[in-house]
């Protein structure tokens, strides 16, 4: 009885031949996961003001241009970044 076990073990392991069927759920799950694309941000509206042949900003809409190159851009710039490392992920994984 106790060599029959191995042996049965053995025989009924070696014998299971599956058929490994292509499944394309794998690159369906990992196509979905791809991010959307970060929107660039809009430039703000700027009111311009001509005075002695020379066109100027007041206070607020340096601002507002400022807070654009400083805080917007960068943002931006980060989100591109984080779109790029996911999408690397998921290209690596598709190959």
């Amino acid at each position: 009885m106790v060599i029959l076990i191995p042996v049965l073990i053995v025989s009924v392991s070696c014998t299971s031949t599956e058929k490994i069927i292509e499944d394309s759920t794998y690159r369906e799950v990992l196509i979905s996961m791809i991010p959307s694309l970060p929107e660039v941000p809009s430039l703000p509206k700027l009111e311009w003001i001509y005075k002695d042949g020379l066109y100027s900003l007041d206070e607020h809409n340096v601002d507002l241009l400022v807070d654009y190159g400083e805080n917007t851009l960068p943002n931006f710039r980060w989100e591109l970044e984080q779109y790029r490392r996911k999408l690397d992920a998921v290209v690596s994984g598709l190959r």
